[in-house]
């Protein structure tokens, strides 16, 4: 990303954040063989007033299904996943992925517990945020992983 573009992106995420009414952004861009550039603006808490920052690591919850559900109509459509595709075929590990489709996944519906039988599970994301977790994590206790 050229500084000039760099700016802009700047600029867009500003008039977003005051159009919007959003308190607090973070951003990352990545360009080819570049290293990251990470920038944050606005505030992580109004009521304390904490500020942005680009070692904080927000909770982002359930925005990448937003994201994610953007990107596989797209990659069906280059044929690069098929949606009747079990996701074993694409991603190693996650349980029962020889009968989840990536259909399955776009609703929403892959037949898997929502609520993870471990209450470690809840605690680990907050107490590490760079940790790592297998596709299988929700399968099993976090306190017993190696």
């Amino acid at each position: 990303m050229t500084p000039a573009s760099a700016r802009r992106l700047d600029a867009v995420v500003r008039h977003v954040m005051r159009e919007a009414d959003v308190p607090g952004v973070k951003r990352r861009s990545v360009g080819a063989g570049r290293s990251d550039r990470v920038r944050s603006f606005g505030v992580a808490n109004k009521a304390t007033g904490r500020q942005m920052s680009p070692g904080l690591y927000p909770r982002i919850g359930s925005e990448t299904k937003a994201f994610t559900m953007t990107a596989v109509p797209q990659l069906a459509g280059q044929d690069t996943v098929g949606l009747v595709d079990p996701v074993g075929r694409h991603l190693d590990g996650v349980p029962d992925g020889d009968r989840i489709t990536v259909r399955d996944l776009t609703g929403m519906r892959s037949g898997r517990s929502t609520t993870p039988r471990d209450d470690g599970f809840f605690e680990a994301p907050t107490s590490d945020p760079q940790r790592a977790f297998s596709p299988a994590a929700v399968d099993r206790p976090l306190h017993r992983q190696a």
